[in-house]
């Protein structure tokens, strides 16, 4: 089986995707429309502004699928899909449900409402990495509800990722994040807001309208999507909309996902555009099973990566 997968906000970085900037890069083109900035330019100078998720939620978004298509002209299938936060709405495309375009124009306006939302409600990112040598799952959700506790004393604090085992990144305000680090160590994450966590809940409805008027456009699903609020299979027949929608305030439980991927014996995991992090999370949680062979892991971001992974794919 063949799963393809895509990184969220943070793979994006300076030169990225220049391999499919130019002819036949429409979805590229339409990133930059909707969110009006020189996307071909901005990908090859880089800047600040790259990083803002007005811009490249719909300019992450167009690359990754541009890069899908051409896998898919160039005769590779897959089975399965899977997306990290961001990385759902190409995962939902990627499904067979929505078009491209859709997944890029939703991309757009998902980035306007979360900037809209961390200027109301400021905020920001702790990455943590708890100590488990030996410990169980156990005692690191103790390490867990040990830095929420702290935090919370101070402030609104959420769990926002489950990136890797001991890997967690929090989410809330800043002064009650820093007590939080003042213990426990960490980084702060470069970001524009406090994502995935309860101040972004005023979101959810105006991008649920979004999403559900795509939906109602949507074709049947040909592919099951892992999903981030559970890390469950969600079949094609099953309801994507909900869990989708929900991950906008939820856990992205990216290790469950992880976890369940290989359940499912995936033989191949694709990932499609930017994904150094997405790659170093997958080593950390299934290196076992990629150190025996049973999961290859292959990154496609560049046309020389391309053409590797067709050649022994496809």
């Amino acid at each position: 089986m063949i799963a393809v997968l895509f990184a969220g906000h943070g793979a994006e970085h300076p030169g990225m995707g220049q391999d499919w900037v130019g002819p036949g890069s429409a979805l590229v083109e339409l990133a930059g429309s909707l969110a009006g900035f020189d996307a071909g330019k901005l990908l090859r100078r880089g800047g600040p502004s790259l990083h803002h998720t007005q811009v490249v939620q719909p300019l992450l978004t167009a690359v990754n699928l541009t890069i899908l298509a051409a896998l898919a002209q160039r005769g590779l299938a897959w089975q399965l899909c899977m997306g990290h936060s961001l990385g759902e709405l190409a995962a939902w495309s990627a499904s067979g449900a929505i078009t491209a375009s859709d997944a890029v124009t939703l991309a757009a306006r998902r980035g306007a409402i979360l900037a809209e939302l961390a200027r109301a409600h400021p905020g920001a990112m702790l990455a943590l990495r708890f100590d488990l040598a030996g410990a169980t799952g156990e005692a690191e959700a103790a390490k867990l509800d040990e830095a929420l506790a702290l935090g919370r004393a101070h402030g609104v604090v959420d769990p926002a990722v489950h990136n890797g085992p001991g890997q967690w990144v929090l989410s809330g305000q800043r002064p009650a994040l820093a007590e939080i680090a003042k213990r426990f160590g960490g980084s702060f994450v470069a970001t524009d807001g406090a994502w995935h966590s309860r101040l972004m809940a005023a979101g959810v409805a105006p991008f649920r309208v979004a999403v559900e008027a795509a939906a109602a456009n949507a074709q049947p699903r040909s592919r099951g999507i892992i999903t981030n609020q559970d890390g469950c299979l969600c079949r094609p027949e099953q309801d994507f909309v909900a869990p989708f929608v929900a991950q906008m305030t939820d856990t992205v439980r990216w290790v469950a996902c992880l976890r369940t991927l290989a359940k499912l014996e995936v033989r191949d995991a694709v990932l499609v555009g930017p994904s150094k992090a997405l790659a170093g999370s997958l080593l950390a949680t299934l290196g076992a099973k990629i150190d025996a062979g049973a999961l290859r892991v292959h990154r496609v971001e560049t046309r020389r990566e391309l053409d590797a992974v067709v050649e022994l794919l496809a």
